[in-house]
This record gives structure tokens, C-alpha cells and sequence, in this order.
């Protein structure tokens, strides 16, 4: 059987109690007293207990959940974008990148694949593996390199949107005085 806890306390579960005039089955909640019913404090009663929020003697909602937004607009899904990581020393599931591949030309989205390093201290690594700070699969490698990026024109173009002329918060906080206080503490 499902149960529904009370909108009103949120504590406790409405239980069953008996049927209104109409044949509707009516939910009630109570708190304390004994099993027999005697002596419980009366706290809310319904006839719709799926509702998560108290509606008045009016009719009218009394604060609880509010329902969920309901958009007029349609929601543009013009860009689709699929993102998935590429782990080093991991062979690429050629199934699941297959299906990755077919999904991007049907529903012409952007395939998103992000490189993440795992560098596991008990796996094996080739001499050029072994301190290398950047490592791609060679899948994702290709990829990017098909579209002209490569280590050094990320880190080109990195370095070009960096303002070295804008300070930092480095140094801000030294060439900020002590005596200087930012906090109502100790003023």
C-alpha cells in the first residue's frame, strides 16, 4: 500500500479514515494519544493525499511545494551537445563510441570529449608515458588534431586570453596593508 506523509506537519503519514458522502475515500492525520484513536490531536485531513502541499478550506494552495514551472515557450534544442572523458590507459569501447557517433549525425549534435589523466601507480607506462604532464588517447588526438588543436595552440590561445595586466588575487591580498580590515570582527 503507498503512503503519504502529511503536507501540513511533514512528519508523520495520513492514514485512512472511512469514505465522505460521495463514496471518496478520506485520508486524515493525527498525532499522539493511544492505537484505539482515542485522545489523538487532530492535524490534517483530505481527500486527495497525493497532493505535497495544504490546500484551505477555500480550496485555495497554502504555501507547501509549489508545482513546477510550466514554460509557454518552446525550449530551443537547436544545440544539442553530448559529453562524454576519454581516461588514459583505457582503450576506447568501440561499441559505445560507435553509438556515441551514430547519435551526433542523427540528432546533429556536438560530440564533447574531455581527456582525463588517471595516472594509477600500478600500471605500466612506456618511457615517453611515464612524466608526461599531457597525455590524449590517440583517438581524442586525432580529433582535435583534425580540427587544428594541438598542446601548444591550447596553451597559445589560453595564454592569449589571459590578462596579465589585471590583477590576481595573489596580488591583491599582498599589497593589501594589515591594517586594513575587511571584517566588522575587531573593528
Amino acid at each position: 500500500m503507498k503512503t503519504y506523509r502529511c503536507p501540513k506537519c511533514k512528519k508523520r503519514n495520513l492514514h485512512k479514515n472511512g469514505r465522505n458522502g460521495k463514496g471518496k475515500q478520506q485520508w486524515v492525520c493525527r498525532s499522539g494519544g493511544n492505537d484505539s484513536g482515542r485522545n489523538k490531536v487532530f492535524c490534517y485531513s483530505t481527500l486527495y493525499p497525493e497532493r505535497t502541499y495544504v490546500v484551505g478550506h477555500d480550496g485555495k494552495r497554502k504555501g507547501g511545494e509549489k508545482p513546477r514551472k510550466q514554460f509557454k515557450r518552446k525550449i530551443d534544442t537547436d544545440q544539442i551537445m553530448v559529453f562524454t572523458a576519454a581516461q588514459n590507459a583505457t582503450p576506447v569501447h568501440e561499441g559505445f563510441f560507435n553509438t556515441l557517433k551514430t547519435f551526433q549525425a542523427d540528432w546533429a549534435a556536438e560530440l564533447c570529449v574531455i581527456p582525463i589523466r588517471y595516472k594509477n601507480p600500478t600500471s605500466r607506462w612506456s618511457a615517453s608515458q611515464q612524466n608526461k604532464e599531457y597525455w590524449l588517447r590517440d583517438i581524442a588526438e586525432a580529433e582535435l588534431a583534425e580540427e587544428g588543436i594541438t598542446h601548444e595552440t591550447y596553451e597559445k590561445g589560453y595564454w592569449a586570453d589571459w590578462d596579465a595586466e589585471k590583477p590576481s588575487w595573489v596580488s591583491i591580498s599582498t599589497n593589501t596593508p594589515p591594517s586594513i580590515c575587511t571584517s566588522r570582527k575587531g573593528s
